[in-house]
């Protein structure tokens, strides 16, 4: 059992997630394997000038944050591997990833 200041950090971050989630309109689940550190942070600084949420996090973490939002759905096709996952209010998502996203699998959207 975690300490109680590890147990509140916890959940502060799932209450965290869950309102991003519930703000969401499409959300994407993306296997970032074989990914350079050079295309990370490209992709991480296209998706932040387009307005998209991206961020890594434990599929525990946010399997509890999912819960009783829009994006449940989703829950059913996450794998276990590395994964990050990304966010956005705009529907369709901004068609300005480069190649570097390309060279992610999407697990779930």
């Amino acid at each position: 059992m975690p300490n109680a200041k590890v147990l509140e950090q916890k959940q502060q971050l799932v209450a965290e997630l869950s309102e991003k989630l519930n703000a969401a309109v499409t959300g994407v689940v993306v296997d970032y394997k074989g990914t350079t550190v050079a295309d990370d942070t490209a992709l991480r600084k296209e998706l932040r000038e387009a307005g998209v949420n991206y961020f890594v996090v434990k599929n525990t973490m946010l399997s509890r944050a999912v819960e009783g939002t829009n994006l449940e759905g989703m829950k059913a096709s996450w794998r276990v591997l590395p994964q990050s996952h990304f966010l956005t209010r705009i529907t369709p998502l901004p068609h300005v990833f480069s190649a570097n996203l390309q060279k992610l699998m999407i697990t779930s959207a």
